[in-house]
């Protein structure tokens, strides 16, 4: 496929209130783009929007819940009437929950499978097939995580899910097949500085002392390099956007040697 070039075209990005969703928010109105912005917390999306339109870029920003599939039908109309079909669309909107694997809270489970999982359909169900029947060029990102490929105690309702996510993204890479004109990326960022890497350090460090939640805080990238990151893969369209797999590659290696040297 051809690279990519975004600047006068659209963006559309889940969970673009905080985190790694805002700054691809913000990396979108840098390249040129007009964005549309989607996120369940209505102050928060309403923010990044502002500060965008302060800076010269334009765009909405609509409260949506992922989890409703007609409002985000709806949602996907409103964007390609106003501003005409995306360039990039990034599923990005995610949870992340602890909690025990032997005793399961179902509610937790629950939750995290209908946006982590169904949340990426419904945004596929959306904009994917639109994109294709278009017949422009645009790059479908969804964001995964190095939980895709590796477990962690207490954290099999969003890894679990995020294994879903590779599944999904594969499937997808497969059935697009060998036209030219719309591919797709995962994204599996690494430790991040937002919120959810906070909590991971608290816990840690309350489990295992200081100094492992020095390890865990050591190295974590920030949201504006992994939404630069995802960009320059979507504009060169790889299939897997991974800065900084060499941290997990060991127990990536682990899981596939033991499933295979038997």
């Amino acid at each position: 496929m051809d690279a990519l070039d975004f600047n006068g075209r659209v963006a559309v990005v889940t969970g673009a209130g905080s985190g790694i969703g805002k700054a691809m928010a913000f990396e979108a109105a840098k390249r040129g783009m007009t964005v549309a912005l989607a996120d369940i917390a209505e102050d928060a999306v309403t923010e990044t929007l502002r500060q965008i339109e302060a800076d010269g870029g334009k765009g909405l920003a609509r409260k949506l819940d992922i989890r409703d599939a007609d409002a985000f039908d709806a949602f996907a109309n409103e964007v390609i009437k106003e501003f005409g079909m995306p360039a990039a669309v990034f599923a990005n909107a995610g949870i992340l929950n602890y909690g025990s694997t032997l005793r399961p809270d179902l509610e937790i489970w629950r939750r995290s499978l209908d946006i982590n999982i169904l949340g990426v359909i419904h945004t596929v169900h959306a904009f994917l097939g639109k994109m294709l029947d278009s017949g422009e060029s645009g790059q479908f990102v969804i964001t995964g995580s190095m939980g895709s490929f590796v477990a962690a105690p207490e954290l099999a309702s969003y890894t679990a899910a995020k294994h879903g996510v590779w599944a999904i993204c594969e499937a997808l890479r497969m059935e697009l097949g060998s036209q030219e004109k719309v591919g797709v990326s995962m994204l599996a960022p690494p430790r991040v500085d937002t919120p959810l890497l906070k909590e991971s350090v608290a816990r840690t460090t309350a489990a295992a002392g200081e100094e492992a939640g020095k390890q865990i805080r050591g190295g974590a990238m920030t949201p504006e390099a992994i939404a630069e990151a995802a960009f320059k893969g979507a504009e060169t369209r790889e299939f897997y956007i991974t800065p900084q797999i060499d941290d997990v590659a060991p127990m990536i290696r682990d899981r596939i040697s033991r499933l295979l040297d038997r």
